[in-house]
């Protein structure tokens, strides 16, 4: 007693068919719309991945807070994705020929809510992102500004000590030996 009719007479409890060919096939809208069902889902799970991926690469920073794409092109999580991105769509292709159509249409709706979700929530935290990367860059540039004045310190007791800078602190038997 359960109708499973969606848009006008697609049966969700019918399995699709990609033999167009067959004997079992018939040129109706149930037929044609349970077989789209499956290659909008891959579809859908594509264009989430895309999203995904582009969107992640846009807020991948290193620790001084700068945008580091070398990172993000080589980075695990990227090179898993790129091959998912391609195996995925065509495992759920498969697996919504063999079900029915309810599940294929489950993962479209997912995969378009995935998609929105993830442009959205990047979109929003790239705010917060870029304020803590800001605060990263100050921090790198003040370590960067005490690390060069260290360094000229350095080089100006180099300069008046040529031979060497002796540490005042050494015992005299060391200074003896070095004599």
């Amino acid at each position: 007693g359960l109708d499973l009719t969606f848009l006008g007479g697609i049966d969700l409890g019918l399995i699709p068919e990609w033999k167009f060919w067959g004997d079992t096939w018939s040129w109706t809208w149930a037929f044609i719309g349970a077989a789209l069902i499956p290659l909008l889902s891959a579809g859908s799970q594509v264009l989430s991945m895309w999203v995904t991926q582009k969107m992640n690469n846009s807020v991948i920073t290193n620790e001084k807070g700068v945008k580091d794409e070398e990172a993000a092109k080589n980075s695990q999580a990227a090179q898993t994705t790129k091959s998912m991105m391609f195996t995925m769509p065509l495992m759920m292709l498969w697996i919504g020929f063999t079900v029915p159509a309810a599940l294929s249409l489950y993962w479209f709706i997912s995969g378009v809510v995935r998609t929105v979700e993830d442009a959205v929530l990047t979109k929003r935290y790239r705010k917060i992102y870029d304020a803590e990367d800001e605060i990263k860059r100050q921090k790198a540039a003040e370590e960067a500004a005490i690390e060069a004045e260290k360094e000229a310190r350095r080089a100006e007791r180099r300069a008046a000590n040529p031979e060497g800078y002796a540490n005042p602190n050494t015992s005299r038997r060391k200074v003896k030996k070095q004599q």
